[in-house]
């Protein structure tokens, strides 16, 4: 029986061939959808799995307090000092390592770098297991002298020779020494690619030398975070991480001081194959169960497409079902016939399916640098899973149009009348509005993330983010003395307009933070406030307005501050200048009534000097994206800051940055430029939100495409039930406008319907994705009126376009046989 009703399914779908390829090829495009969103999903939730150990390695994370204005609920790096106490608190732990990452200047012959080095401590090796070319896992890492190299690094420096013993100059000063050469990662790990950034693992010494390069404290810091410093943990075989979780609430409570414990309530452990996805998990966007979820709605419009359509063509076969049940077919095996050439359907549309996602992986996995791949077709498992798929897709895509034309009666079958198929309307309307409903909310979506994106890109430092190149390094021992040369050269460069420094540049996500009081060592009207150290022009060069008193300036002595041998203030009275958040949060009413006042640092050593608030600036978001406005204060030091920022006219780009590069080169031959663009900084962030708004810009095209073919489809068969009642109509003197607005409103009933459930359904999904962004646009009643004008005049002239050929058919055509 299921061979003949298969035969039969088969010669059917090859008498309608051009139905059965419009129909194949809507659910193939929903099938190829789904598959692609599963694959990239699963890539991303799968990463550094290929570690033997990966299901009991866990990174150590600093879980953030919602009021301290960080914009994430955590870190992914944590305290330097946390590792050196594990052992000693929580002996329990297997394993556990700090990894910690410096840029540094390396140098091999005349072959010099800034290089992103990592330094780990003795366990970190038998944590993870890297594959050896040259040298032994156990012992590559032992000398403090020792460096490990990945097998592109030393191809890098020398070619395929064996770099073994091989030396290495770092910042001119520290030799190390090639001891190992490990094969590339996949790039499916979190040392080498993520969400956030690419990530490099290619240079690996030990703490040891960490401490001699930049004199770090091998018992580290509870004070510095920053996410360059990792600390992973291997748990032993099947504990529950929620045990470790408690005792590391210990150490929080243990070793965090008051300060520390208004902004971090204590640490967690990070899954290993989810590091990729820190910045979803911290900033509480589930972004991956809505990328399937987006793959499932595609599906669903698709199948719902493919049902309309087939309910529509179903039409011209009730001659073959009165005839069947004539001869003494049961309902159930019409139903099962029906189901049966679905299913068939649904099964061609899978091979067609993986067909285009086979052509279409290369494509999406460069715009997304993601190395993605149809691994679907390796495992029997997987196989299964796609068969299911198809047999599931084609019994809920076949199910409604199998019921509605068995249902038929057999006189009016014979006759070709549809009797009561397109009168009882509810389930028809409820695909439309299903179908609708999903396709709006995919287009409000788009149109959400695309304002936001628009608004991320007008905002704070829009216009410089192309006209200020960022140079690094200045606060360099060997760098620093030169910088006066260094800007009096640049700035005699014709398209330069002005060179300043600072410690920090906008969109770089540095947080260094002092507590300040108006009232000298009162506590309780304490601000935390962001510092940012600043040379002479910041303000120009940043567009920094003023709104009461001056700017810093060299020529006023107390406006530069000074530190003495042991790091400490030289001086009792530093001037500073704050915004007006600051102003607000020190209780003044005005810019004008906190200029001449006075702020003292509390909680440190530095409680006995005074600041002097000599102006006051505007509010600038220097963080920006998720970030608020913080209360920050700008001083000037008498030390070079870290990063010079040079502000040029537009012109010839290339020529002034050869010269600019020219000038380094003559004054510091020694050490390589390390330059970018302040556009750089704001695109290695944006670049996400970017890539958000493409892929839902992807979704929406194909979900709105296959939502309005399916509504072409349900026009059809709405048009084909009435065509006697139609002819009937304009016997009796119905205009064809009057019938054009009859059939247009009854379809548009359900597409209203649509509208006004998609819109709440937008407005909640898109806020808790723009409650991420400090400065975002406003979900207006008005934005979504315009969106829904628009999606319903386009569904008014699919309908209308089908109503009108229906009301312009002869009545004699339809009713020559009655």
């Amino acid at each position: 029986m299921l061979y003949n009703y298969l035969i039969t399914a088969l010669r059917n779908l090859k008498k309608r061939l051009f139905s059965t390829i419009v129909q194949s090829l809507g659910l193939a495009v929903g099938l190829a959808v789904f598959i692609l969103v599963q694959i990239i999903a699963s890539y991303e939730e799968n990463f550094d799995t290929f570690f033997a150990q990966s299901d009991r390695i866990y990174s150590v994370y600093v879980e953030v307090r919602p009021e301290s204005g960080f914009g994430l609920k955590s870190t992914d790096g944590v305290h330097t000092a946390l590792q050196p106490v594990l052992s000693i608190d929580v002996p329990a732990i297997e394993k556990s390592a700090r990894l910690m990452g410096r840029e540094l200047m390396v140098r091999s012959g005349e072959q010099k770098f800034y290089e992103s080095m990592l330094f780990a401590d003795p366990d970190f090796l038998d944590i993870f297991d890297l594959e050896f070319m040259y040298g032994d896992a156990g012992s590559v890492l032992q000398d403090p002298t020792s460096v490990i190299l990945s097998e592109s690094m030393a191809a890098k420096y020398f070619g395929d020779a064996n770099p073994l013993g091989e030396v290495f100059t770092i910042e001119t000063r520290h030799e190390l020494q090639v001891t190992g050469v490990f094969r590339d990662l996949p790039p499916n790990s979190h040392f080498t690619s993520s969400i956030t950034r690419e990530g490099s693992f290619d240079m690996v010494a030990t703490t040891d030398a960490l401490v001699k390069i930049a004199e770090f404290d091998p018992q580290g810091s509870w004070t510095s975070l920053s996410s360059d410093n990792m600390t992973y943990v291997l748990l032993p075989e099947g504990a529950d991480p929620q045990d470790f979780e408690e005792q590391l609430e210990v150490i929080s409570a243990k070793y965090l001081n008051d300060e520390i414990k208004e902004y971090m309530s204590g640490f967690g452990l990070r899954p290993l194959r989810n590091m990729n996805l820190f910045l979803w998990e911290t900033t509480g966007i589930p972004a991956m169960a809505a990328i399937r979820l987006l793959g499932l709605i595609i599906l669903l419009i698709a199948c719902l497409n493919y049902t309309t359509l087939a309910a529509a063509r179903g039409l011209s076969r009730l001659h073959e079902m009165g005839l069947r049940k004539s001869i003494g077919a049961t309902r159930r095996e019409l139903i099962s016939q029906l189901l049966i050439e679905s299913i068939t359907l649904a099964c061609i549309a899978l091979i067609i399916a993986v067909v285009l996602t086979i052509l279409i992986i290369p494509v999406i996995g460069e715009l997304i640098d993601r190395p993605i791949s149809l691994q679907l077709l390796h495992s029997p498992a997987s196989m299964g899973g796609l068969l299911l798929l198809a047999l599931v897709t084609g019994l809920v895509a076949g199910g409604y149009p199998a019921l509605v034309i068995s249902r038929v009666r057999i006189p009016h079958a014979l006759r070709g009348e549809t009797g009561r198929i397109g009168k009882r309307n509810v389930i028809r309307n409820v695909l439309l509005v299903i179908q609708y409903t999903s396709a709006f909310v995919l287009v409000i979506a788009v149109m959400v993330t695309f304002a936001q994106n628009r608004k991320l890109q007008s905002g704070s430092f829009s216009y410089l983010r192309d006209h200020i190149v960022n140079v690094f390094r200045m606060s360099n021992p060997n760098i620093a003395p030169h910088y006066d040369v260094l800007r009096a050269e640049w700035q005699a460069i014709p398209a330069v307009e002005l060179v300043t420094v600072s410690s920090q540049v906008p969109f770089e996500q540095r947080h260094n933070m002092v507590r300040i009081s108006p009232v000298s060592g009162d506590e309780s009207r304490k601000v935390d406030i962001r510092r940012i150290d600043v040379g002479e022009d910041f303000e120009v060069v940043f567009d920094l307005d003023l709104l009461a008193g001056r700017h810093l300036s060299p020529r006023y002595g107390e406006d530069t501050y000074r530190l003495n041998a042991d790091g400490e203030y030289a001086q009792s009275t530093v001037n500073a200048v704050i915004n007006m958040r600051t102003v607000t949060a020190l209780g003044y009413e005005t810019p004008e009534d906190a200029i001449g006042k006075f702020m003292y640092e509390v909680g440190s050593e530095a409680d006995d000097v005074t600041y002097r608030i000599i102006g006051v600036a505007e509010d600038v978001n220097f963080l920006g994206f998720h970030n608020q406005i913080h209360p920050t204060a700008f001083f000037m030091p008498e030390e070079v800051p870290r990063v010079a920022s040079i502000r040029f006219s537009s012109g010839n780009l290339p020529a002034t940055l050869g010269e600019i590069d020219a000038v380094w080169n003559r004054i510091l031959p020694e050490y390589p430029i390390d330059r970018t663009f302040l556009e750089d900084a704001f695109d290695d962030i944006f670049s996400i939100f970017q890539g958000i708004n493409a892929a839902l810009a992807v979704f929406c095209v194909i979900g709105v495409s296959l939502a309005f073919f399916g509504l072409l489809g349900m026009t059809v068969f709405l048009t084909e039930t009435r065509t006697r009642e139609i002819g009937v109509r304009k016997v009796l003197g119905a205009s064809v406008a009057g019938l054009i607005r009859m059939l247009t409103l009854q379809i548009s009933r359900p597409v209203l319907v649509a509208v006004i459930l998609a819109a709440p359904l937008a407005y909640f999904a898109m806020s808790a994705y723009l409650n991420f962004f400090t400065d975002r646009v406003s979900l207006s009643l008005f934005f979504f009126l315009n969106i829904a004008v628009v999606v319903t005049v386009i569904a008014w002239l699919v309908v209308g376009i089908q109503a009108w050929r229906v009301a312009n058919t002869s009545p004699a055509e339809v009713l020559r046989y009655e």
